[in-house]
């Protein structure tokens, strides 16, 4: 067993009690589990990281349990299907772990600028991993004291805004630093490559440093933003305002009515202009140089849509009103846009008239309209 593979499961899991949860061992596809482990069994796991080329772990601990259930059902209902756990299978948070690239283009920071920028975080890493060798980018983990245990909806929802914070401050410090972005994602169930894992390369991840600071879940605190406070007041006001009067008549609504009375949702959207789907939720532009990733999946004040990342997508463009990168659009924009120009006021009328037809024959559009 490799000594450093060893040490950085300890750096990450040492301590940790069996019942924070399961690690999970994926593949180089990152949708098929290889295997699930208990936290006692390490040693294990380790010699398991090395046997094979290409293998990510689920960072933190999952509840095995919630995912055997899923992958069941999908066996049941589609005869067939994986599944490595998603947001909802987390069940402790050990901290925050970010992927960042450098190194790679005149595109990308270099390493010393990476460097500078996660140093330049309110607090240092507790780990820094080599991802591709001594010349490429770096894996970041901020480990906590004590795990966190996800126990309701909203610790699962304070954590999944922690981390996009985390992570938005980074890339804010990347910007500032070397005027360069880097990965967008931030996640409670991500994947990342593990310290020991061969790479298609011939590079294994490596450790580059360990501080040994552990940190309480106050030292990783960030602000909200005030995008995010919006956000969330609209959505605390709506949620009242349906419980005192009622699901709110979307006849004045007819984007939104008729969308959720055909079902459509934003894959079908994505599809139709010509979007390549990749995997899980993310989908490549048209004539994307680049075989990445263009946009993924996401949700936002419950409305699904996407998160867009590319600068070049010929529909969507990436750059929020802070300056940053990975705009949010919903599902009724997308609609606006892929299938009417962006012309609210046509789409609208269009979505009015078919809204008509289909009360005049007497068919109920879910209980969105009234008929």
């Amino acid at each position: 067993m490799s000594n450093s593979t060893a040490t950085y499961l300890n750096v990450l899991y040492e301590g940790l009690l069996p019942d924070c949860g399961e690690i999970v061992l994926v593949d180089h596809t990152k949708c098929r589990p290889i295997g699930i482990y208990p936290l006692d069994e390490l040693d294990r796991l380790a010699i398991d990281i090395q046997k094979h080329d290409g293998r990510f772990i689920k960072v933190n601990p999952m509840d095995s349990g919630k995912i055997a259930e899923r992958q069941a059902e999908k066996v049941r209902t589609q005869g067939y299907g994986w599944t490595i756990g998603n947001g909802n299978e987390v069940k402790s948070i050990i901290g925050f772990h970010l992927d960042v690239d450098a190194a790679k283009s005149d595109k990308y920071l270099t390493r010393d600028q990476a460097l500078a920028a996660l140093n330049a975080m309110p607090v240092e890493p507790t780990m820094v991993v080599n991802t591709d060798g001594e010349d490429k980018g770096f894996h970041a983990y901020w480990v906590l004291q004590v795990p966190i245990r996800i126990e309701s909806d909203s610790i699962r929802q304070h954590w999944i805004a922690l981390a996009k914070r985390w992570q938005e401050r980074l890339k804010a410090l990347a910007l500032e630093i070397g005027g360069k972005t880097i990965d967008s994602t931030a996640d409670i169930c991500r994947v990342l490559r593990p310290v020991g894992s061969l790479r298609a390369s011939g590079n294994r991840v490596s450790i580059h440093s360990i501080s040994q600071q552990y940190y309480y879940e106050n030292e990783l605190y960030i602000e909200p933003t005030i995008d995010e406070i919006r956000d969330e007041v609209t959505k605390l006001v709506r949620d009242k305002c349906d419980k005192l009067l009622g699901p709110v008549d979307l006849g004045d609504r007819p984007i939104n009515a008729y969308i959720d009375a055909v079902r459509i949702t934003p894959e079908m959207l994505l599809d139709e202009a010509g979007y390549t789907f990749l995997r899980g939720s993310e989908w490549r532009r048209p004539k994307a140089a680049s075989p990445g990733r263009s946009l993924k999946i996401a949700t936002k004040l419950d409305r699904a849509g996407i998160n867009v990342f590319s600068g070049g997508d010929p529909l969507f463009s990436c750059d929020k009103t802070d300056g940053g990168v990975g705009r949010f659009y919903s599902v009724d924009q997308m609609f606006v846009i892929i299938r009417h120009r962006g012309d609210w006021k046509a789409a609208a009328q269009w979505c009015h008239e078919e809204n008509a037809k289909q009360l005049s024959k007497g068919v109920c559009l879910e209980g969105v309209l009234s008929s």
